[in-house]
């Protein structure tokens, strides 16, 4: 498994000479560069009741959805969903740092 922009996929193949992969994601077949490879992603999943620090402020993860890796946290005006992707862990093991990519109100 590997993070893109897109979210969590799966390299289906690699073609040398253009340097692109063909990834499998939840939604459909996608061609990336390797520039295109999120690097430095962690792999696990952040548990529920996990403080993150958005764009919008302070959030609470409140589910994860294996299918697109996609996080669901609350805010104090709604809810966001963000792409694990979008997730990059902080200085301190308790401090994340997202970009929420659709945020809808309560």
């Amino acid at each position: 498994r590997i993070s893109t922009s897109y979210g969590e996929a799966t390299i289906v193949t690699h073609r040398e000479t253009d340097d692109t992969y063909q990834i499998s994601l939840p939604f459909g077949t996608a061609y990336i560069s390797s520039a295109d490879i999120i690097k430095g992603q962690s792999q696990d999943t952040i548990t529920a009741g996990t403080i993150v620090s958005t764009s919008y402020g302070e959030a609470t993860v409140i589910t994860h959805r294996e299918t697109d890796s996609m996080y669901q946290v609350s805010l104090p005006f709604g809810t966001a969903y963000i792409s694990s992707a979008d997730i990059e862990k902080g200085q301190s093991q308790d401090t994340i740092t997202a970009s929420p990519s659709v945020v809808s109100e309560s």
